[in-house]
């Protein structure tokens, strides 16, 4: 086929004219006349893409005195969800100290975080916990979650990384750190760190499956072993546990 000499990959040619820009006037006057699509992004799907991606460490909230029911609002979800506390213990033996301690676990993220006790409906703080006035004069605890947090739970996992990697087949982009003589021979005769959610009962939890990080009426509170034996490769552990208010004596295969 002939190539018409009057046009242009689409476009009319003035043929009067002896150069012509294509993306010119006659383009643009093109363009001026369409819409251009505007997408709006759900704010709250955008949210929970962000939270996702931010790390989080555990913190246990408590509340000791009686009460019908206390939850706690924070700023780390915008002060929006209800983060209910559960009755963990009654101390019921000695009559003239009763008792009552209510807790919670919150995932947070690293940062500055403030939150309130609201105790059957009215707003109330913690004695003993870190206060700063708010906007409209009242008080709301403080809580920081610095990065210095996640550095025990960073080393378990390059521990773990290390025993499954072969340094003769495997390589890197962290350079090891040379140890002096005497930090190699502390490394060796100390055993590692644990954790912090593991230095703490409250944070071994069982949850049921469904439930919110607040402790739901049917969970499981592992109590210091008794026993532990191992059996073949695994290693077994007699604990104690609290169900419905039932003490009951199991095995866990670890």
């Amino acid at each position: 086929s002939i190539k018409d000499p009057d046009r242009h990959d689409g476009f009319l040619v003035d043929p009067d004219l002896e150069e012509q820009d294509i993306t010119g006037s006659r383009s643009r006057t093109i363009s001026d006349n369409w819409e251009t699509p505007v997408v709006e992004l759900n704010p709250e799907l955008q949210n929970a893409s962000l939270q996702k991606d931010r790390r989080t460490l555990p913190a246990v909230f408590r509340w000791h005195e009686p009460c019908k029911s206390v939850y706690i609002i924070c700023s780390a979800d915008n002060w929006q969800k209800k983060h209910y506390l559960q009755l963990d213990k009654v101390d019921a033996k000695n009559s003239s100290r009763h008792e009552s301690v209510y807790l919670t676990i919150i995932e947070l993220p690293e940062g500055r975080h403030e939150y309130r006790y609201v105790v059957d409906g009215v707003d109330r703080h913690h004695p003993k916990e870190k206060t700063v006035e708010n906007s409209s004069g009242g008080l709301n605890h403080v809580l920081r979650v610095r990065e210095e947090d996640f550095e025990a739970l960073d080393a378990l996992l390059m521990d773990a990384a290390a025993e499954k990697s072969d340094s003769d087949s495997e390589y890197g982009q962290i350079e090891p750190k040379m140890l002096t003589p005497m930090e190699a021979m502390k490394a060796r005769n100390q055993p590692p760190a644990l954790p912090n959610h593991l230095l703490h009962k409250d944070l071994l939890i069982v949850m049921a499956s469904g439930l919110p990080c607040h402790y739901g009426s049917n969970y499981t509170i592992l109590i210091s072993s008794h026993t532990i034996r191992i059996q073949g490769n695994s290693l077994i552990s007699l604990f104690i546990s609290v169900r419905q208010s039932k003490m009951e004596v199991g095995q866990k295969m670890c």
